[in-house]
């Protein structure tokens, strides 16, 4: 199943560190084309990726499992 990345990019935007895509695939050691695999699906974000946002941006439980597990609905649901 895909995961609804809308609220990671919302966070990414909006944080002053990240600002785009480009900087957050760079932040996190990957190129800009596997960032986009990541969120479109056909690659998974690793536990070693999450747990760097964990802690370098201080994420509560709750917010990990908005950005990288909330469930995409799939239409007609």
């Amino acid at each position: 199943m895909n995961n609804d990345y809308s609220a990671l990019i919302g966070f990414i935007y909006s944080n002053e560190k990240l600002v785009n895509k480009v900087k957050f695939a760079k932040y996190l050691g990957i190129s800009y084309s596997a960032l986009k695999n990541k969120l479109i699906g056909k690659t998974p974000f690793t536990q070693k990726e999450i747990m760097k946002m964990k802690v370098d941006f201080s994420l509560t439980p709750d917010q990990v499992d908005r950005y990288f597990f909330t469930p995409k609905l799939l239409k007609g649901n």
